[in-house]
């Protein structure tokens, strides 16, 4: 009876002291939302420009938990309901300074204290450094994102009215005054906190100008921490943006377009070397870019006028094969499809200095650039109607 009491004894106090060192990964409180539904959008850092998983959760008298299973650092951007601002078109904005943002690593038990009113919410966060000195830190900027968004809501309730284009500009030019200042502040921390990880992330944020510039000034733990990846990303794109000022010396209309090979949608290489006699057209684009996807139903009327006479190409830049051949299937895309080649040295969005989606490119029988279109307006199909003309 006793090895009973002693083995009965020795599971409850297992299951006691196991129980007690399960905490949540995140605790919030909020005391001003109350009973409010949280918005959570979850990235990972090692694959930033994947799709974020949403997730929902809600609120019980100013506070809720996270048990949140991750293998890999995340970046987590909170939001409670009350804190977002709903358009006059009904769609809804979410202020980054009415948000948490969180770096979330597997092991961590985050506790965050805050206070929301209308226009900020102002939070402190313990458990770990990172998070402790953002969110310590972003209140140095904070006034300026909460001038941005004041700005923004009065750019919406302009235009929902058809307001004046030039108050509506100027607002245009405030707006980006503001988020300028703001950025400005993150890069004074960067320049002085060289050896911590939130300068990474900042840094991530800056003109690819200045990150190309402070990239090799961060430390080396830094630069092999928490946001190796997406700082590993943002070097490679500013490695590809000079590529392509410089590419921008050579293709300008008149002068002789490049030549190059990609593969086709059943993976075949096909060389472009405008040998055909007729007018060629590049038409750079992604599944992801909802421009370019618009832009298709006018692309196929003058696909089915022209086809005889002119080369159409396809060329879809930084798209993942599966999700590119969907769109070509999906959208009926009935001219020639290349799927772009990621080798920096190999990427013909970069060859052509393409920096916007979508742009076409003319090119007439010769080889020769005719015109340089970026985004979708009828000066392109003005053109190569005035091309066919002559």
């Amino acid at each position: 009876m006793k090895k009973k009491i002693k083995f009965l004894t020795l599971v409850i106090l297992t299951l006691v002291i196991f129980s007690c060192s399960q905490k949540n990964n995140l605790e919030v409180e909020i005391p001003e939302i109350g009973n409010d539904t949280i918005y959570v959008e979850n990235y990972k850092i090692s694959n930033f420009g994947e799709d974020p998983i949403l997730d929902t959760l809600y609120s019980k008298n100013g506070k809720f938990i996270y048990n949140l299973k991750i293998n890999e650092p995340i970046l987590s951007l909170i939001t409670p309901k009350k804190a977002q601002y709903v358009r006059l078109n009904k769609s809804f904005y979410r202020p980054f300074e009415k948000s948490i943002l969180l770096i979330l690593k597997p092991d961590d038990k985050i506790s965050v204290k805050g206070n929301l009113d209308k226009t900020n919410l102002k939070y402190q966060a313990k458990g770990s450094l990172i998070n402790k000195s953002y969110s310590n830190f972003r209140n140095e900027y904070s006034n300026a994102l909460i001038e941005k968004s004041a700005i923004e809501l009065k750019i919406d309730s302009l235009m929902s009215k058809n307001g004046d284009r030039n108050e509506i500009n100027t607002l245009f030019r405030k707006r980006k005054e503001k988020a300028v200042k703001a950025s400005n502040i993150q890069l004074n921390y960067i320049k002085n906190n060289l050896d911590k990880d939130i300068s990474a992330f900042y840094l991530t944020r800056q003109p690819l100008d200045t990150l190309g510039k402070y990239f090799n000034q961060l430390k080396k733990i830094v630069k092999e921490g928490v946001f190796k990846d997406l700082l590993k990303t943002q070097f490679n794109t500013f490695e590809k943006y000079k590529k392509v000022k410089e590419a921008e010396l050579s293709i300008k209309i008149a002068k002789e377009a490049p030549k190059f090979s990609l593969k086709n949608i059943n993976g075949e290489k096909i060389t472009i070397d405008y040998s055909s006699n007729k007018l060629t057209i590049l038409d750079f684009w992604g599944s992801w870019c909802a421009p370019c996807i618009a832009g298709f139903p006018k692309m196929k009327a003058y696909y089915e006028k022209y086809n005889n006479q002119i080369d159409f190409i396809g060329i879809a830049c930084n798209d993942k094969e599966d999700k590119w051949k969907n769109a070509v299937k999906k959208y009926d895309l009935k001219w020639e499809n290349l799927i772009n080649n990621d080798d920096l040295e190999k990427d013909v969005s970069v060859i052509f200095a393409v920096m916007r989606y979508p742009t076409k490119i003319v090119i007439n029988s010769k080889g020769i650039i005719e015109g340089i279109f970026e985004g979708e307006g009828n000066d392109f199909y003005e053109k190569i109607d005035e091309l066919r003309k002559n």
